[in-house]
């Protein structure tokens, strides 16, 4: 496998995971308070966590 698919899997992976992580914050957040627009920003705080955390351990991985 080129090093550049290997690239573009863990960019859909993460992604994923993103989503995942961002999707379940946001609809236990609007679970809390019924409030759209907090629950919006919740997820997409969650979301960018895992894209920071992902590749801080690219970081330190490579």
């Amino acid at each position: 496998m080129s090093r550049y698919a290997l690239a573009a899997l863990w960019i859909v992976v993460v992604g994923l995971c993103g989503l995942l992580v961002g999707t379940a914050a946001g609809w236990l957040s609007w679970l809390d308070e019924r409030r759209v627009p907090r629950a919006i920003l919740v997820a997409g705080s969650a979301c960018g966590a895992t894209w920071v955390f992902a590749v801080a351990v690219a970081a330190l991985v490579a």
